[in-house]
């Protein structure tokens, strides 16, 4: 529930997708152990929630947020390795077929989002391109009606004096 809510606050422009990416971290390790360990569905979770920082982050925190990631993994991997019982088994086939399921559904899901956050950056900055260009294009014509209007000598010299622009009252 609190990540739905951070998620949504962030649609609307709102920088809770950090909070959204660190409570997905931080419900992998009780799901880990709750859902069969790495018999379970837990192996569907790793490429997005390695991704996820990769993504949300910049800088060291993206390395740092990866490193904890990856550190967390091998953490359970060695638990489980010592401690079996502490992993929630399957009762049978059908539990398992379900949980794959859930995984695969979930896994897509989350990569679905990573795809839509990096298409959606690229709009962004495509449109923002776009408005700067306009606006450059804009001001560019603008300086030309003004240098070509000027009641005085407008000149561009070359760095061996020869002139290569001139205005009109020029």
């Amino acid at each position: 529930l609190c990540g739905a809510i951070c998620y949504s606050q962030s649609c609307r422009g709102k920088n809770y997708m950090r909070v959204f990416v660190f409570i997905l971290i931080a419900l992998l390790t009780p799901v880990w152990f709750l859902n069969g360990g790495t018999g379970g569905s837990i192996n569907f979770y790793f490429f997005p929630v390695v991704v996820l920082p990769l993504v949300m982050f910049r800088g060291r925190t993206r390395w740092l947020v990866t490193i904890v990631i990856l550190l967390d993994l091998c953490t359970m991997t060695g638990v489980e390795y010592f401690h079996p019982t502490w992993v929630i088994k399957f009762n049978n086939r059908a539990e398992y077929f379900w949980d794959n399921l859930t995984g695969i559904i979930c896994s897509f899901v989350a990569i679905t989002l990573v795809v839509w956050v990096i298409v959606t950056s690229y709009d962004w900055e495509q449109n923002l391109l776009s408005r700067y260009a306009k606006e450059l294009a804009a001001s560019e014509e603008n300086y030309r009606g003004v240098v070509e209007n000027a009641s005085s000598i407008i000149l561009r010299l070359d760095s061996d004096g020869k002139i290569i622009f001139f205005n009109r009252f020029a």
